[in-house]
């Protein structure tokens, strides 16, 4: 089968890019022909073609962490209506090249009306994955919403990593396609094994005698560092220390928060080293505010063997059992969030049982030979459908 994704941001960098080079991976090695085409600078080096967008600034649905980027919500209804026709072209040009038999597109975004468009002339079908940004997009800016209703139409399935991104769907555009829940994975064996032990970890940076809760993602107001500031500054002990690791448009106010603090540090985006980060942390923090779709940094903490406290937000609680392979807080309580950080930090069983169980818990139902069976099936069914 050649399968085409359609991938809204830069392949690296985000979740969703993790998600799209994971499947796109599993797929090649099942013996898929597999195409990417997304925005921004070109990677190499992959098991499945990749095309990319040379465009600068990158339009993205809030910021990027690798490359200068704008959000589509700030641009013109001129400069929207240029990146959708260079979609568009880009488009017909692959699809007379490579002749897909099924178009994958990743996000409620930018591609599903270019997706449409041709797939209504060349008779492909188009399935659609939700992530939770490319919803928050659609809910501040009328014009994707726009788009993304045309596109629509010749729209076959939906899938959604989760219900929070499905409802917020559903509430816009109505129920009317076949709709999935498949989560995205992580690869486990990746976060299993660090670059370096424990001890030269801490000499490297300077972390020795402390205690690590660590931050994953984007410094925009919506990941809620904010939360995790206020509850570092009031309610953490000096002995803890709580590393930032990302970029974003809230990074400077952030910044400005944490200034006054010791324990607190900012590092920028890590890529590969960031796995060190994650085995060699006590707790990972995901204190969001707004509806998250699922939350990759969960799934890769759990495969890491790390316990995490989360927002009880969106689809997180689709993740995490409270107690059980997690922590669940009420978003936007600093104190609440820092009782269940220092409740695991001060009771090493229950640590332990965390992260075995979370561990146990990607295992079982995040692999991505899993979930790509999944996928596949649905690939199948809606060729099947059209024949």
């Amino acid at each position: 089968m050649k399968v085409l994704l359609l991938h809204s941001v830069p392949l690296e960098g985000s979740g969703s890019g993790t998600y799209t080079e994971n499947l796109a991976c599993e797929l090649s090695v099942r013996g898929h022909k597999v195409t990417v085409l997304y925005p921004g600078p070109m990677v190499t080096k992959k098991p499945f073609y990749t095309r990319n967008i040379e465009i600068s600034p990158v339009p993205v649905f809030t910021n990027h962490p690798t490359v200068r980027s704008v959000s589509f919500a700030e641009l013109s209804n001129e400069k929207v209506s240029k990146i959708i026709h260079l979609y568009i072209n880009e488009l017909l040009n692959l699809i007379a090249e490579e002749r897909p038999d099924l178009i994958h597109v990743q996000h409620a975004g930018p591609w599903i009306f270019p997706a449409s468009l041709v797939a209504s002339v060349f008779k492909i079908p188009v399935v659609v994955t939700l992530h939770g940004t490319g919803i928050y997009l659609c809910q501040r800016d009328p014009r994707m919403r726009s788009l993304v209703q045309a596109g629509l139409q010749c729209v076959n399935d939906v899938i959604s990593v989760s219900t929070s991104p499905l409802d917020g769907f559903k509430e816009m555009f109505g129920s009317s396609w076949k709709s999935y829940i498949i989560p995205g994975g992580v690869d486990i064996e990746k976060f299993s094994l660090p670059s370096m032990r424990k001890k030269d970890f801490d000499e490297k940076y300077n972390l020795k005698g402390k205690k690590i809760v660590l931050f994953v993602g984007r410094l925009v107001k919506e990941k809620g560092v904010q939360v995790l500031i206020q509850a570092a500054k009031k309610h953490l002990g000096k002995d803890v220390v709580v590393v930032i690791s990302g970029n974003g448009n809230y990074e400077n106010t952030l910044k400005k928060m944490a200034s006054d603090s010791e324990n607190i540090r900012f590092l920028p985006y890590l890529g590969k080293k960031i796995i060190d980060f994650y085995i060699h942390s006590d707790v990972v923090c995901v204190p969001s505010v707004w509806p998250e779709a699922l939350g990759l940094v969960i799934l890769e903490a759990m495969a890491a063997k790390t316990p995490v406290v989360a927002s009880n937000i969106g689809g997180i609680p689709s993740v995490i059992r409270n107690g059980e392979n997690g922590i669940l807080v009420n978003p936007n309580n600093p104190e609440e969030l820092a009782n269940a950080i220092n409740d695991i930090l001060s009771d090493y069983k229950k640590a332990e049982i965390l992260a075995l169980e979370g561990r146990k818990t990607v295992e079982k139902s995040f692999s991505w030979e899993a979930i790509t069976n999944q996928i596949e099936e649905i690939y199948e069914r809606t060729l099947s459908n059209l024949a």
